[in-house]
């Protein structure tokens, strides 16, 4: 059985941070449809697949699957965090981003979806990627 890591967050929670840190260890996929459908018929058993948008939509896609164990993971529980990096890069600040946070907080709650910063994550699937070596011998490229 497949098994994806499925992180979400708002736009500069650390998704893209934490790809950066576990893609020695799996393929990472990000979130457009092309990827969404590569990552799906990929054929290693782990890979990470990170989306700041539709993720009800993509979560339920994924659940729906026999062969693939999905681990959520929403990134970025310190909204000031968030807006610091944002603002870092030059961005703006914007009411939508506020909505989105309010959605994913109302969506972990429903879809019983592990919270924690992006540090946090990276060291849980490196830990949990050696933990399925271990006992499935499941490939982490």
């Amino acid at each position: 059985m497949k098994t994806i890591f499925y992180i979400i967050g708002v736009s500069g929670s650390g998704k893209t941070w934490l790809a950066d840190k576990v893609k020695h260890l799996m393929p990472v996929f990000s979130h457009d449809a092309k990827n969404f459908q590569e990552m799906l018929d990929y054929s290693h058993q782990t890979c990470l697949f990170e989306t700041p948008v539709m993720w009800s939509t993509y979560y339920k896609n994924l659940k729906s699957r026999e062969d693939a164990k999905v681990i959520p993971i929403a990134i970025g529980a310190d909204f000031l965090r968030t807006k610091q990096q944002i603002i870092s890069r030059g961005g703006k600040i914007t009411p939508n981003l506020y909505r989105r946070q309010e959605r994913l907080l109302k969506l972990v709650d429903v879809l019983e979806i592990y919270v924690m910063s992006s540090t946090e994550a990276a060291s849980a699937i490196a830990q949990q990627c050696l933990d399925l070596n271990k006992k499935h011998t499941i490939y982490c490229a």
